[in-house]
């Protein structure tokens, strides 16, 4: 019997994403974000989690979508990989979905460029992005960020 993997499915306009659900935390309510300016392109701000604070990524920004005014009822999908611990902004959250790894299409075979993409997969009438965490933000903006969170402590 082939291994299914849950996912959590979000939506970002007429856009959908995913994220096994291993690397999801908590979904909050999306709260008020200090901003910041370390030239990392897909940092919307930074967020006080129960005393951490994590970096809340911008989906629209790294799938180059268009640009809308944030809403009441946005969403924080608090995520973390084994490097790094932080937020997603998305617009709603559409539920989990189980998925064979055979149900599953390799991004890169599909869509060159979707650096950002480990996979993609039909749900209902659209495809879901699968996202890659460990590349929405790069090292360089990981170092950059852990050094204005440091100063930020003090």
């Amino acid at each position: 019997m082939a291994k299914s993997e849950s996912y959590l499915v979000f939506r970002e306009g007429e856009h959908r994403f995913g994220l096994s659900l291993t690397e999801v935390e908590r979904i909050e309510k999306a709260a008020a974000l200090e901003e910041v300016n370390i030239g990392a392109e897909f940092v919307k701000g930074v967020l006080n989690y129960h005393g951490e604070l994590l970096a809340v990524v911008d989906i629209r920004k790294i799938f180059r979508l268009k640009e809308r005014e944030d809403k009441i009822t946005d969403l924080l999908i608090i995520a973390s990989t084994n490097k790094r611990r932080l937020a997603i902004w998305a617009e709603s959250v559409e539920g989990v979905i189980e998925k064979k790894a055979e149900e599953i299409e390799d991004a890169q075979r599909l869509y060159l460029g979707l650096e950002y993409v480990k996979g993609v997969f039909k749900f209902e009438d659209n495809l879901v992005l699968l996202s890659d965490l460990e590349k929405f933000i790069s090292e360089r903006e990981l170092k950059k960020l852990h050094k204005y969170l440091e100063q930020e402590k003090q």
